[in-house]
């Protein structure tokens, strides 16, 4: 072996560490921000579980305490109402309506450090009955504030028959 075959055969095995280093950070990075993803995406189904039962247990105050001071509630056909009192207020009505029972299903999720988007599926249920009342998309803008997650706005968009 001369010099020239002892040095491509040195910087082959170069090569090689440095594609198994790179192939082991891959899959080390891969593996991370999967556990990361589904940790995320379980704390915002979280949220939204925290969302339904404030609601379903009528629970005005829990719920007007998950939006931000100057949360805005969008909802289809009706004006804008904006201020977590005034959205309270619009729940607690909404709460003596057919006595609902609301699901929130996430169907996707963008979370930042201090800001995540919410996108998914609702379903309002009669209690008695358990018949399916209404069913539609929603979408949320979740703001950190102090440490915690608050709705700053908020959208229901029940599709037209």
């Amino acid at each position: 072996m001369d010099q020239s075959d002892f040095l491509q055969l040195i910087y082959l095995m170069r090569f090689k560490m440095k594609l198994k280093n790179f192939v082991s950070a891959a899959a080390i990075a891969i593996s991370l921000s999967t556990s990361t993803f589904v940790s995320a995406q379980s704390e915002v189904q979280d949220l939204a579980d925290k969302w339904s039962a404030a609601y379903n247990a009528f629970d005005g105050e829990a719920l007007g305490s998950l939006y931000t001071e100057n949360a805005h509630l969008y909802e289809h056909g009706s004006p804008m109402r904006i201020g977590r009192d005034v959205i309270r207020a619009y729940w607690e009505n909404d709460f003596g309506i057919e006595s609902p029972l609301t699901i929130l299903t996430v169907t996707q999720s963008v979370t930042g450090v201090d800001m995540m988007f919410v996108r998914g599926d609702y379903q309002v249920i009669d209690r008695g009955t358990e018949n399916t009342l209404v069913e539609g998309k929603y979408a949320q803008i979740w703001h950190k504030v102090q440490g915690e997650w608050k709705v700053d706005q908020d959208l229901w968009n029940q599709p037209f028959e």
